[in-house]
């Protein structure tokens, strides 16, 4: 277990998560803390650090209640090597080939307005069929468009959300600055390399536009497709932007809310949490209330995750990101690498939900992964 220590690791973990364990005013005694880590990477037969990051040395916190956490790098490394085949993450992982299939399976999404690359050899900016990018954006008549990278755009990566003013020429406005077109290609490709997507800003329901409307609230849900088959719905949390800030993702300090999700009711929690382990019972920014709240036309949101998630017969563990506007939901994107420390600390411990449990330990079976799954066995 000790080989996934290293000096990077060693100073996050110190700096996110032990600092706060010795600010913790709740902590249990040292010496139980020492005894119960112990007893904790014995069980797990891994490095113990989900005691720190799900609270585990908080009086509250029982050590039956922590071994219900699935570790982070444990899980990823599970993922690839057993659940998700590598070979067909690439449908996921490009946003691009995602468009196109589920515009295929008739599942609903963001409109794609067109692909942009720049050839730095030729130093030409170019969409789809080789038309001139500087052509496809003086085309747009949206008002507002959000441009992304086809692949890697993570927790809000490279995300540019753009206000688009057709009556003037420098008509994209980004953080305050206005670009024509010219302008804002040169800016794009001297941040990233790669190709992006255009896509038209969603204009998000007044559910979630009254929770915070500076940026489109998404709803993660995470699911695995089982031997059998079936789609299994393990958690659900909705991801609210604050502080001014254009995008929901949830991770760092300056990230936003996430909100617990029934996902048979489409109820929400009563309090969300921030990565600082903040709890809000109301938004900070629109004193809006999460009390009493449920997700309009959740039971259509459940079945198109489930429909969706059976395109990808090869990568069966996969984390949505679902938008609502006024007539129904969207589907923004989908991760087969997701964040599990968001979606427990958002939601609850992987253990929790035996039916997903139950297939977790059923795809660890007959493998080296089978000895760290198997500890929930007892409570399913």
């Amino acid at each position: 277990m000790f080989n996934i220590i290293n000096k990077s690791r060693v100073t996050y973990f110190y700096n996110e998560f032990i600092i706060k364990m010795f600010r913790d005013k709740e902590r249990k005694p040292l010496l139980q803390q020492i005894k119960e880590l112990y007893l904790l990477a014995r069980a797990i037969k891994y490095w113990p650090h989900n005691y720190f990051k799900y609270d585990g040395y908080k009086k509250n916190k029982s050590l039956d209640e922590v071994k219900l956490y699935s570790t982070g790098l444990l899980f990823a490394q599970f993922r690839q090597d057993y659940i998700n085949d590598c070979r067909y993450t690439v449908f996921a992982d490009d946003k691009f080939l995602f468009h196109k299939l589920m515009a295929d399976a008739g599942i609903p999404t963001a409109k794609l307005i067109n692909v942009i690359s720049h050839n730095a050899f030729t130093n030409e900016y170019k969409g789809l069929n080789s038309v001139n990018a500087e052509v496809i954006l003086n085309a747009i008549t949206a008002d507002a468009i959000v441009i992304k990278p086809v692949i890697d755009s993570q927790q809000g990566a490279g995300v540019n959300v753009i206000n688009v003013n057709t009556n003037i020429a420098k008509k994209f406005e980004v953080s305050g600055d206005t670009y024509d077109s010219t302008e804002l290609l040169k800016k794009l490709f001297s941040e990233y390399s790669g190709s992006y997507l255009i896509e038209e800003k969603i204009q998000q329901h007044s559910f979630n536009h009254r929770l915070y409307p500076e940026a489109v609230n998404t709803i993660r849900v995470d699911s695995l497709l089982a031997k059998s088959g079936e789609v299994i719905i393990n958690s659900a949390y909705l991801r609210i932007g604050r502080n001014g800030r254009k995008v929901d993702n949830w991770s760092g300090k300056q990230g936003g809310i996430g909100v617990n999700v029934n996902i048979q009711t489409g109820a929400l929690s009563s309090q969300g949490i921030d990565y600082c382990k903040n709890l809000y019972s109301e938004h900070p920014d629109t004193g809006v209330s999460f009390s009493g709240l449920e997700i309009p036309y959740w039971d259509e949101i459940i079945n198109m995750v489930k429909e969706a998630a059976l395109q990808f017969p090869n990568v069966r563990s996969l984390g949505w990101d679902i938008v609502l506007i006024e007539n129904g939901p969207l589907i923004l994107e989908v991760n087969g690498d997701y964040d599990i420390l968001a979606q427990q600390t958002c939601t609850q411990a992987f253990g929790k939900n035996n039916l997903f449990y139950s297939e977790l330990i059923s795809y660890s079976e007959n493998t080296e992964y089978f000895k760290h799954y198997a500890i929930n066995h007892q409570h399913l």
